[in-house]
């Protein structure tokens, strides 16, 4: 967000330079341009910044976060972004490892991972699957909730909900998933 227009300002500062000497409407136009640039990084910096400091920006996870604690869940899975934020979130009270629907099954994101997170323990029980209904949830709907029945056995469900919206699903497994994650 912040290096494009850096990087389209210092794009425009050398076409002034090198067409500078090509007429008045040229330079006008470039430096119009400019300014259009860094007005628009100016506006969209102020949204992002305004929407960070809206508290309902974080009143959902809080109340996922109070769910997965309250069932006394500590270990479990879900896509990258809720992995990491969920987790860093708990201040590491909760570990939720990255997961990625590869060919019907899921199986480890080893993105920024280690590969000791992801073996068998028998520390990690009850585990769970956290699906949201977000947008970041994208590289696990491929799989759907019967595959993931199918490759890790049957399961509870915990539905969290805020009111009548539905914000996620916990899948809860009585034992540690890790040995049936795909290879």
């Amino acid at each position: 967000l912040v290096l494009t227009p850096i990087a389209v300002a210092l794009g425009l500062a050398i076409g002034l330079t090198q067409w500078w000497d090509k007429g008045q409407v040229l330079q006008l136009g470039l430096i119009g341009l400019m300014a259009g640039c860094l007005v628009a990084n100016a506006l969209l910096v102020g949204e992002t910044v305004a929407q960070l400091k809206d508290p309902r920006r974080f009143a959902n996870h809080q109340l996922i976060l109070e769910s997965l604690q309250s069932f006394g869940l500590t270990y479990g899975y879900s896509d990258y972004w809720n992995s990491l934020n969920y987790t860093y979130l708990s201040n590491e009270a909760l570990q939720i490892r990255a997961l990625i629907c590869d060919g019907g099954q899921l199986r480890a994101f080893n993105w920024w991972a280690q590969s000791q997170w992801y073996l068998p323990n028998p520390e990690h029980r009850p585990s769970f699957v956290l699906l949201t209904t977000g947008a970041e949830q994208a590289m696990l709907k491929p799989c759907k909730r019967e595959t993931l029945l199918n490759q890790f056995g049957p399961a509870r469900s915990l539905p969290i909900d805020n009111g009548s919206v539905r914000l996620a699903e916990v899948l809860i497994w009585d034992y540690d998933i890790a040995p049936r994650l795909a290879r």
